[in-house]
């Protein structure tokens, strides 16, 4: 998918007075393939202005976006990050403005450029160390198995789960077997650290290794992944 296939022009959005009149003149594009829930708009060829993006969601996706914001303004001391320029927040509806890092996702890169795949991997295993030598005694959020678990739960409860996104491995497998079979594997050790949920490249074994995980607890490795299809 190119870069055209993934967002699609589109009209500006009326937000309110605070920032309307900071938005005009720019070209606005509706990105086609996230998966927050949120619309998700980049914002660009605004003369002598940088690019931006524009997240908007309702209900639980407005919390999501409330506390992507929170978590931004803290991370932004410890690694680069894009710059909040604007947040709002009704009973159901979130907005988050945000600047524009220069480059190119991953994703982007290893479309781009696949004879360079081991280069882009092993540039993701030195972020995920970066960001994992943060003091997780300085981390404010909590997103540990406990807490997790009781997300999945309320999820399953809620009849919340979308059973047909399950994995190969679990396909035809009911929310109870998976919440049953994922529960087997515990407990293990864990090691609490910042997280970021969106690695997931093709080149697994590269990034373990490079990571320096070689041989990864398989453990852990499948009770994760269970843990994801409750998401």
């Amino acid at each position: 998918m190119n870069h055209f296939q993934r967002e699609s022009a589109c009209a500006s959005l009326q937000l309110n007075s605070s920032v309307d009149a900071e938005l005009e003149g720019y070209k606005w594009a509706r990105d086609n393939v996230g998966q927050s829930g949120a619309a998700i708009y980049r914002l660009y060829d605004k003369v002598d202005a940088p690019e931006l993006y524009l997240k908007q969601g309702k209900g639980s996706v407005a919390d999501d976006i409330t506390d992507e914001m929170a978590r931004l303004i803290w991370l932004k001391e410890h690694i680069p990050l894009p710059r909040v320029k604007h947040f709002s927040r009704t009973d159901d509806e979130a907005l988050l403005l945000t600047t524009a890092i220069p480059g190119k996702t991953a994703f982007q890169m290893l479309e781009e450029y696949p004879d360079a795949s081991h280069d882009i991997v092993d540039a993701l295993a030195a972020f995920l160390l970066r960001l994992h030598a943060i003091p997780v005694n300085s981390c404010p959020f909590n997103s540990n198995h406990q807490f997790r678990l009781s997300l999945a739960q309320a999820r399953m409860k809620n009849n919340l789960v979308d059973t047909e996104d399950f994995d190969d491995e679990r396909s035809g497998w009911s929310v109870e077997q998976v919440w049953e079979k994922m529960h087997t594997l515990m407990p293990f050790s864990s090691v609490p650290v910042v997280t970021h949920g969106d690695f997931s490249p093709s080149l697994q074994n590269r990034l373990l290794q490079q990571y320096g995980l070689p041989q990864p607890d398989e453990k852990k490795i499948q009770f994760h992944l269970m843990l994801d299809e409750f998401f």
